[in-house]
C-alpha cells in the first residue's frame, strides 16, 4: 500500500507562484492528501479543483487549516480549533483508516497551552489507532533546534516535551534543513512530524520524508526469528533511545551541576557589575538553574515510583528487620 501526503506552512496562497509551486509538488510526489497552514485568503473549492486537480475537504475554525485530498480519498473532520485540525482519511486501496492532525500553534503561553490540551485529549481517543500530527508547533523541543537569539525559552520547550511524552508520540525528525523558520541570523525548528505507536505498525510500508529513527531501528533486520529477533530490536531500540536522551537532554547531573555554577558566577558578577547587562545574564541563569532543579526532582520522582513498582516495600531500607 502507498500512500503519500504533505503538511506545508505555504504562508499564503493569493498568488499564482505559489499556487504553481502547490501544483508541481501535488504531481511530482502524487499526493492523496495535502494539509494547507496559513492560507491568508478564503477557500475557493471550484478555483482549487481547477487548479490542483484535488477536492476542497474542510477548513478550522479560524480558516487557517484547509485540507485538500484527491476524490477517491474520504475525509471526515472529527475535531477543529483556532490552533488544529483532526481528521480520519480513508480511501478503498489502503488497508486501514489513517488518523492526521494539522497544527497552526500559536505564541502566546495561553495558546500553547490550549494546544498542548487538545493534543493530550486526541491522544486518549486513539487507543492505537494509527496517527500523525504535524505542522506549525510554533516552540522547540531543544536548544540545539536554535541558532541564533538570546530569549529563554527552557520552560516552553520542557512544556512541550511532557506534552509529546504524556502522548505518546515520536518525533521522526527531518530528513533535509535542519530549521524550518529564519529571521534575520535568527533560525529555528518549528514544522515538525509527530507520530503515534500505531502508526508505523499500520503504515510500516508507507514512505514518509521524515522517517522516524526508532522505526528505523526496530525495522532493520537481524538475521534471527522468535524471541531472538526480539531480544535484539529490544536492545537496538534502547541503544538509540539512549543515544537520544543523551543528544537531545545531555547528563542531567552534569547539567544541574554546570547550571548551579554559571548562576554563582552571574550573581557574582551582577554583585560586581550591576549593569542591565549583568542584570539580565544573572535572571537567564537563575531561570535554568530552577529548571535543572525541576528536572532532577522529576526524575528521582519516576526513579522512585519504578522502584516501588519493581521492588514494593523493598524500596526502603528503614522498615527492615
Amino acid at each position: 500500500m502507498s500512500v503519500s501526503f504533505m503538511i506545508w506552512n505555504a504562508r499564503g496562497l493569493g498568488n499564482f507562484s505559489t499556487l504553481s509551486t502547490l501544483k508541481h509538488l501535488i504531481k511530482t510526489y502524487k499526493l492523496d492528501f495535502v494539509a494547507i497552514s496559513e492560507p491568508l485568503v478564503s477557500p475557493q473549492p471550484d478555483l482549487l479543483k481547477k487548479r490542483l486537480g484535488m477536492e476542497f475537504r474542510g477548513v478550522n475554525t479560524n480558516g487557517q487549516i484547509w485540507l485538500l485530498s484527491q476524490s477517491d480519498v474520504g475525509i471526515d473532520i472529527l475535531d477543529s480549533s483556532d490552533q488544529l485540525l483532526h481528521c480520519r482519511v480513508t480511501a478503498q486501496r489502503w488497508a486501514t483508516a489513517m488518523y492526521i492532525s494539522t497544527v497552526y500553534g500559536k505564541c502566546t503561553r495561553p495558546g500553547r497551552y490550549s494546544l498542548w490540551n487538545k493534543m493530550r485529549e486526541i491522544a486518549g481517543e486513539m487507543d492505537g489507532s494509527p496517527w500523525l500530527i504535524g505542522g506549525d508547533f510554533n516552540t522547540l523541543i531543544s536548544e540545539i533546534e536554535r541558532q541564533g537569539g538570546s530569549h529563554n525559552r527552557y520552560r516552553e520547550m520542557l512544556d512541550f516535551a511532557e506534552a509529546i511524552e504524556d502522548c505518546q508520540l515520536l518525533d521522526p525528525g527531518f530528513d533535509s534543513l535542519k530549521y524550518t523558520w529564519a529571521r534575520g541570523t535568527l533560525r529555528e525548528r518549528l514544522d515538525r512530524v509527530l507520530i503515534g505507536e500505531g502508526w508505523t505498525s499500520a503504515y510500516s510500508s508507507t514512505r514518509i520524508t521524515h522517517l522516524p529513527w526508532v522505526a528505523n531501528v526496530w525495522s532493520a533486520d537481524t538475521g534471527y526469528h522468535g524471541m531472538r529477533n526480539l531480544q535484539l530490536k529490544l536492545t537496538r531500540t534502547k541503544g538509540a533511545l539512549r543515544r537520544w536522551n543523551k543528544e537531545v537532554f545531555g547528563n542531567l547531573f552534569a547539567n544541574l551541576r554546570k547550571a548551579k555554577e554559571d548562576a554563582v558566577k552571574a550573581q557574582e558578577l551582577f554583585d560586581t557589575t550591576p549593569s542591565p547587562a549583568n542584570r539580565m545574564n544573572m535572571n537567564r541563569a537563575t531561570a535554568e538553574y530552577i529548571l535543572q532543579v525541576r528536572m532532577d526532582e522529576d526524575f528521582w520522582k519516576q526513579k522512585s515510583a519504578i522502584k516501588w513498582i519493581t521492588e514494593g516495600e523493598r524500596n526502603t531500607k528503614f522498615f527492615h528487620g
